[in-house]
């Protein structure tokens, strides 16, 4: 299922992911969809467009899922903590977590 059921407050806003030792930019600006660009790390300049499907927590958290061309993903955004926790499934690869914080881009 792709786009946003819920009033998602990152729609139309760009931010910034810091997992320390990579960065990316997350482009929300179009609902229902996630441009994410490595800006550093070891996947600078990868820049891909996917379907994203978003649902509340509790009040200023989100799961933000998708499914990109290596991975699904889950990423639990804290929008009043600024903090960012990603979970990556990869085939024939253990469950990845990254933590990290989330400022405006």
């Amino acid at each position: 299922m792709s786009g946003t059921s819920v009033d998602f407050p990152l729609t139309g806003q760009l931010c910034r992911v810091d997992y320390g030792e990579m960065v990316f930019e997350h482009d929300f600006r179009v609902p229902g969809k996630l441009t994410f660009t490595a800006v550093s790390g070891p996947f600078e300049g990868h820049t891909e467009t996917v379907d994203i499907s978003v649902r509340p927590i509790r009040e200023d958290i989100f799961a933000v899922s998708f499914t990109d061309a290596g991975a699904s993903v889950v990423v639990i955004e804290d929008l009043a903590r600024g903090v960012v926790n990603t979970f990556m499934s990869m085939p024939d690869q253990p469950l990845s977590h990254l933590s990290g914080t989330l400022a405006d881009g």
